[in-house]
This record gives structure tokens, sequence and C-alpha cells, in this order.
């Protein structure tokens, strides 16, 4: 997926884009997207943290709004999915479109202000997300407008490379990357 990792290198190696441009990576599922995110990440020697939209609640990415102690104040508590990211890592965002509304809304915060629920600075990380068309949610402009959007098309020869490690026969091989 030459495409997918030429795009990410050119956004991961400028620090600015890499704090403020988000890639949406959108193809039918089964081409790579997620492999190739991961892959890249593994080539830089940092870490891909792969949140999986469509499984998750806001409270467990985001965290929530809890009464002090007291009673007197609201306070916000982090989810730990987002505190060990360091300088350099990049937070994967997949199955973006098959999210339900209430846990897009949450991702404005961390897209646009690169902040958790409590106000804390996520360090120099770059955001990535993939998402399928299929059964997809309908996105707010706002969220949207947080994404530059990559259509990725099939290509038999790089679906061929990724799937060879099934060991296919090549007559069935033929047939499906076609």
């Amino acid at each position: 997926m030459k495409q997918i990792t030429d795009i990410l290198e050119y956004i991961y190696k400028d620090e600015y884009l890499r704090q403020t441009c988000v890639p949406l990576f959108l193809s039918n599922p089964g081409l790579g997207k997620s492999q190739t995110i991961h892959k890249f990440a593994k080539d830089k020697g940092v870490q891909c943290k792969e949140i999986i939209l469509s499984t998750r609640l806001p409270s467990e990415i985001f965290g929530m709004a809890m009464p002090s102690k007291d009673n007197t104040v609201m306070q916000y508590l982090d989810a730990d999915l987002l505190l060990d990211l360091k300088d350099g890592d990049i937070l994967f965002f997949d199955e973006i479109f098959n999210a339900n509304i209430a846990l897009l809304n949450p991702c404005l915060t961390v897209l646009e202000n690169r902040t958790t629920i409590s106000g804390k600075s996520l360090p120099k990380i770059m955001i990535v997300a993939a998402a399928n068309p299929q059964g997809a949610t309908m996105l707010t402009p706002q969220i949207k407008e947080r994404f530059m959007t990559y259509e990725i098309k099939f290509s038999a020869r790089e679906y061929r490379k990724n799937i060879e490690k099934y060991l296919i026969p090549d007559k069935i091989m033929d047939s499906i990357c076609t």
C-alpha cells in the first residue's frame, strides 16, 4: 500500500503536519489499510495505539466527568488509553465510520485540541484514521472537516502481496485478486 505509506511518511516527517493533519484512509475492507499503518509505526520504532471505534464507548477512550469527593464540583478523569502515548507515537482510529455519533463527538477534543478530557496536552503524536464506506454513520460537518480523506483504490498486485501469507493456490489466488 505504497499510497498510504507515502502519505504517512510525508505527514510524519513534518512535526507541524504530524500535529495538525489527520489522514483518513477510505476503502473496502481487507485491502491492508490497518496492516500498512501498523507496519509504518513498527518501521519508525514507535507505538501504534489502535482504537477500533465501532467497539468502544466514549468513556473507555476519553474518560468521564465525576463529582469531586466533596460533591462541590465535577472533576474530569482521563481514560488510560491516551495517557501512555509519547512524542512520535501514532494514535490510530480504525473503523471510524462505524462508530456511534456519541463516540465521534468526543473525538473532536482529541482531533482539534490534542488534549484529553481533563485538558492534559497530548504529546507530539500523529493521529491516523481508517474506514470502510459500508454501513457508515452520518458524520457531522465538524467531524468531516477534521480529516484529510484519501480514497484507496483496489490494486490486484498489492492485494496479492498482502494475502500471500495464507498460501492460497495460484488458481484460487488469481480468482480472488480479480
